[in-house]
């Protein structure tokens, strides 16, 4: 704090330190190409859910990734059936999103 006859404020000093445990190069994730990663009829699937999830972020005003992330959708494409049970054995999915989005992507057709 300094004070003066014109009155009193605060100062502060701010230092930045370049650490590799926090560098923006390890924070961000390498872009996976799905069509390469997976099988063609299971693409098809993927690029369905793609559309879906679209829809619904667009009808709930939210970015698309907070519905489901691309790797959460590349898992629920592998799926022989899409349902809350078989939707909650995907890493990144738990109950809520389940409970809030499980209708919109379980009925839909999704087979190439």
């Amino acid at each position: 704090m300094v004070s003066n006859e014109q009155g009193a404020y605060w100062c502060f000093c701010v230092k930045y330190i370049e650490s590799p445990l926090f560098s923006s190069t390890t924070a961000t994730k390498e872009k996976v190409d799905y069509k390469n990663v997976l099988d063609e009829p299971t693409f098809v699937k993927f690029s369905i859910l793609r559309e879906i999830r679209k829809k619904v972020a667009l009808d709930e005003g939210i970015p698309a990734f907070a519905i489901f992330t691309d790797e959460e959708l590349a898992g629920l494409a592998k799926l022989p059936e899409i349902n809350p049970k078989t939707m909650g054995t995907i890493k990144g999915i738990g109950e809520k999103k389940i409970e809030k989005y499980a209708k919109f992507f379980m009925d839909k057709k999704t087979e190439g």
